[in-house]
């Protein structure tokens, strides 16, 4: 925790603990200060505290295995989303998050990528790239706007001769 990185060494995936699948999976993730610090609180009262251990370690069979993330996420962070007025969320609410504020940020599709720790760029745009809503909006009255200036200078006009 001193160097306020993360380091993934391993997974858990559908009742198994796996290696990572790739390269990017591996990459190391610098973490904010106040989550620094709330880890560390966490570290402090867990019996669970160990370097091999996993920071969201299981009581029932004494930290060997992390929590069951459909349960934790039925438990305790959904009631929380419902009670700020979220709509009903999953773990890849989180990523989507991360990917349109990352954006919004005027973060590039490459820094976006480094943050979802995806190995391939493709991923990135195809799967968390697409335009919001908001965005699409924004750039179809641009557009408009552009129309609207070309036809009030006139040249609307002259494309008709050139192509009429």
């Amino acid at each position: 925790m001193e160097s306020r990185v993360v380091r993934f060494r391993r997974a858990f995936v559908q009742g198994r603990i796996t290696p990572l699948k790739t390269e990017a999976s591996r990459t190391e993730l610098a973490l904010p200060e106040d989550v620094v610090d709330l880890l560390v609180q966490w570290r402090s009262i867990t019996p669970y505290n160990q370097p091999q251990d996993w920071v969201f370690g299981s009581p029932f069979n004494k930290g060997r295995r992390p929590l069951w993330p459909s349960q934790l996420l039925k438990d305790h962070v959904q009631p929380v989303a419902v009670k700020a007025g979220l709509p009903k969320i999953g773990w890849h609410s989180f990523r989507h998050t991360v990917s349109a504020w990352g954006k919004e940020a005027g973060f590039t599709l490459e820094e976006v990528k480094t943050l979802l720790r995806h190995e391939n760029i493709a991923t990135t745009s195809r799967v968390y790239g697409a335009p919001q809503m908001q965005a699409k909006r924004e750039t179809a009255t641009a557009f408009g706007g552009l129309c609207e200036a070309e036809s009030r200078a006139g040249r609307a006009g002259n494309r008709r001769k050139m192509f009429g």
